[in-house]
């Protein structure tokens, strides 16, 4: 006889029983949740880690290229009557950097930043050269001027129809600037009250540099027609690099806007290039969530210094003399914020181990909100190639 006899032959469950099950199911089911919420937020945060990692590299090679390029085209001494303009917009830090109206450029300013300084989110680099615009067709482009005046004929035909595509040929109507005496110190040259030229718009445009010096110049494309169509603000190129958040550095109406993901207390970090139309600057940013940037140098003599220190290097010359390598230290957030996690001690630059505190590292102290938030210090070195004799 199957069945319970108590229960009149029915199969079935206490109510004991379908407690217990219930509780366990409980359980089993907050188990699961908690490992299945553990492991999104592990998978968000490696992937956002990852979005980070893959940005970055992508945006600090500018940082990278316009290191190695400091200095590339930019005369070691001007004539009278040159005179130029450089920043002219609203940034009382990018001021500090100026060498207009008359003075060679130097290749590379640092300004230091941090708590005692002019940028609340750590140093300040200031890069000069021909290349460091951005998509402007003529930066960068170079070619030569002999004696006769005659530049090379990419005027007509095919050759001017696609010049702007071309990484070495230059736009008849394209700015440039015309060196001189390039074997010992490089000099721009001036001609009919002006430093910045067309390239061949009237043709035989640039015989006139040529004749100056009687001997075979260097021409350097500058900016295109389009991006200077009432001619240069600078016989150069010159971009920024700054962390920017808000109104606080919504300078030149470049407003940045700062990731609702990033940490309080971050910001963007930008690519900031003077315009030659205006000499105002144009944002680009290559970082998010970026929290200090700390700028060291090594000098010719093998020491490393802080950017306080190489920002008494003033003249164009000192610069060419005592920097041999710039090291860039960004500090960052990786990830989005983890309620789990607790972010340790920071150290930022050039430091031994265990580090100690000095000009070339310092530590940077994590405000309440920001310790729940993993950090990763990218490190940029490199060599400027054009410091030395062009």
């Amino acid at each position: 006889m199957n069945g319970n006899p108590k229960t009149g032959g029915r199969d079935g469950f206490t109510l004991v029983e379908l407690m217990i099950a219930l509780l366990i199911s409980v359980f089993l089911i907050a188990a699961v949740s908690t490992l299945y919420a553990q492991l999104y937020r592990q998978y968000k945060q490696q992937s956002r880690a990852a979005g980070t990692d893959i940005g970055s590299a992508l945006g600090l090679n500018y940082l990278k290229n316009d290191i190695q390029a400091a200095g590339y085209g930019l005369p070691w001494s001007t004539i009278s009557p040159v005179s130029y303009n450089e920043y002219i917009g609203n940034s009382p830090v990018a001021r500090n950097a100026d060498d207009s109206p008359g003075n060679p450029p130097r290749a590379i300013v640092p300004v230091a930043g941090g708590a005692n300084g002019t940028n609340a989110f750590g140093d300040y680099l200031v890069i000069k050269s021909q290349s460091a615009a951005v998509n402007d067709t003529a930066a960068g482009k170079s070619t030569t001027l002999p004696t006769s005046g005659v530049p090379n004929p990419w005027t007509t035909g095919w050759a001017q129809a696609n010049c702007a595509n071309d990484p070495e040929n230059l736009c008849p109507s394209d700015r440039v600037v015309v060196l001189s005496n390039l074997d010992k110190s490089p000099t721009l040259v001036y001609a009919n009250n002006s430093y910045s030229p067309m390239y061949d718009d009237p043709p035989g445009n640039l015989a006139l540099y040529a004749s100056i010096t009687n001997t075979t110049n260097m021409v350097y494309g500058v900016a295109s027609a389009a991006d200077a169509p009432n001619g240069l603000e600078m016989p150069f190129h010159r971009t920024d690099y700054f962390i920017a958040a808000g109104a606080q550095n919504d300078w030149d109406n470049q407003n940045v806007l700062v990731p609702k993901r990033c940490a309080p207390g971050t910001g963007e970090l930008v690519k900031a290039v003077v315009n030659q139309s205006d000499g105002k600057f144009t944002y680009y940013p290559i970082l998010d969530c970026a929290a200090t940037m700390k700028v060291n140098f090594m000098r010719a003599n093998g020491a490393l210094a802080d950017a306080n220190a190489v920002s008494a290097d003033n003249t164009a010359a000192l610069v060419r003399q005592d920097v041999r390598q710039v090291r860039v230290f960004i500090l960052a957030q990786e990830g989005q914020m983890d309620p789990s996690y607790t972010s340790g001690p920071i150290w930022l630059g050039d430091c031994a181990s265990p580090p100690v505190a000095s000009g070339i590292c310092t530590s940077y102290p994590l405000a309440a909100d920001q310790l729940h938030y993993r950090w990763k210090a990218y490190t940029v070195i490199e060599k400027p190639f054009n410091l030395g004799a062009q």
